[in-house]
Order: C-alpha cells, then structure tokens, then sequence
C-alpha cells in the first residue's frame, strides 16, 4: 500500500518543524558568537555557552534521528515490509 498522500504531508510537516528548530539553533550559536566578539564578561559567557552548546548537540543528535527516520520512510515509500519494520522501530 505505501504511504498515502497524508502520510507524505506529515513527513513534509514533520521536516517543517526540524528546519524551524535547526534555524532556532542557528540563530542562539550567531547570538553567542556576537556576544564572546563583543567582548560580554568572559566567565559568565563560557558558562552560557557550554550550556547552550551542550543543548544544541543534544537537540543536533535528535534532528538528526528524526531526519534518518523520515528519509528511511520516504525512500521506502512504496514497500509496505520496510515501512512496517520502520513503525516498529520507531515504537
């Protein structure tokens, strides 16, 4: 059976919302390369931008399971065994 035109626009909704939330991360690194070339207390930035940092790896990691799944999903978009052995993955 494949996937249906519905399945298809939740996958497409799905990529929306992980390109909204790589740009949120893109715009928190550009903040915080401002503020070190701005010359922000350095103590108080270091520990800000280990955090952060931490929490962009963390939030990369899972984008990028999120990406591998809808991929798997869309290049096996016409066989109806992988799409099943993906839903039980993804259980």
């Amino acid at each position: 059976m494949g996937l249906s035109n519905r399945n298809i626009k939740t996958l497409g909704n799905q990529i929306n919302d992980i390109i909204l939330r790589l740009e949120l991360m893109q715009l928190v690194s550009d903040a915080l390369i401002l503020a070190e070339n701005s010359g922000a207390d350095s103590q108080a930035l270091k520990q800000n931008m280990s955090d952060t940092l931490c929490t962009i790896s963390d939030q990369a990691k899972q984008l990028q399971k999120e990406l591998d799944i809808i991929a798997c999903k869309l290049t096996n978009c016409d066989n109806d065994e992988e799409l099943e052995a993906i839903r039980k993955y993804c259980e």
